[in-house]
């Protein structure tokens, strides 16, 4: 929103400054995952990660955060977090195993 130096800041224009700025809700994000089995779980999340930090870095997304979790000997995942907006053409592009809301 820009304010021209000509308007005058009345209290319908603080109010919108107040509920469309300063309290805007925070982008919901979503964790998408991709399990791995077997005992090279651990070292294919791992791999698969590579893969996606490239794919995040060439769409160009919005603080991508990627990571792998060993859930045990056999179980590991790789997951990407991204906003909620970009889910689809990423999920589409990608084919994650399941999601969930990353708080």
């Amino acid at each position: 929103v820009i304010f021209s130096t000509s308007m005058l800041l009345c209290k319908q224009h603080i109010i919108y400054f107040w509920t469309h700025i300063i309290r805007a809700t925070p982008l919901e994000r979503l964790k998408l995952i991709w399990d791995f089995r077997g005992p090279d779980s651990e070292k294919i999340a791992l791999h698969h990660e590579i893969h996606l930090k490239e794919y995040a870095s060439a769409k160009g997304l919005n603080a991508p955060l990627t990571g792998v979790e060993s859930q045990s000997e056999d179980f590991a995942l790789a997951y990407l977090v991204v906003d909620k907006d970009a889910m689809k053409p990423v999920r589409d592009d990608l084919k994650p195993h399941r999601g969930q809301l990353f708080t």
